[in-house]
């Protein structure tokens, strides 16, 4: 019964590529660009399938590395979130919310003070991005008015208000 599984398991694996070898947080899928992105300890990387006719032994998965240029620093990538346009938002180790065009990053907003950005979600009927932090905070973002790395969040909700020292 297992060589069945493992046969079936072969026919319906589309590819086999190189991974991470470090801390993988997450894995999730942008349906806007058709591709899978996983993020952890020091990266991001992108995947998806390639177009065309390929060998027998060449693998139909591509993968690609998040360029952090100078607007950023490598660090942990704790969360994503995608928007209805297919851009890519990642949640920092050290509270900032980076914006990856394609899989190169272009902007990084500071997001969260003391400590990094646990959760962003992207509301898409009301166009905005929703952090959370290990500030206690809540707060709500327009990205599509992001033009510096020292934006204003649109409201911000302090939750350390309903939480007990204990």
């Amino acid at each position: 019964a297992c060589q069945e599984k493992e046969a079936t398991l072969e026919k319906m694996r589309i590819g086999v590529d190189k991974g991470h070898s470090d801390d993988v947080y997450h894995l999730c899928y942008n349906p806007v660009t058709d591709h899978a992105i996983a993020g952890g300890k020091k990266f991001l990387r992108f995947f998806g399938l390639k177009d065309g006719d390929l060998s027998e032994h060449e693998s139909k998965i591509w993968a690609k590395k998040g360029v952090f240029g100078k607007k950023g620093v490598l660090q942990d990538i704790m969360c994503v979130a995608f928007g209805p346009d297919g851009i890519t938002y990642g949640g920092t180790a050290d509270g900032h919310i980076y914006r990856f065009a394609e899989q190169t990053m272009d902007l990084a907003v500071a997001a969260h003070d003391n400590g990094k950005v646990t959760a962003l979600w992207f509301n898409p009927k009301r166009e905005v991005l929703i952090s959370s932090g290990d500030d206690g905070f809540l707060k709500m973002w327009d990205p599509s008015r992001w033009s510096s790395s020292r934006e204003a969040p649109l409201k911000a909700i302090d939750l350390n208000k309903w939480v007990s020292p204990d």
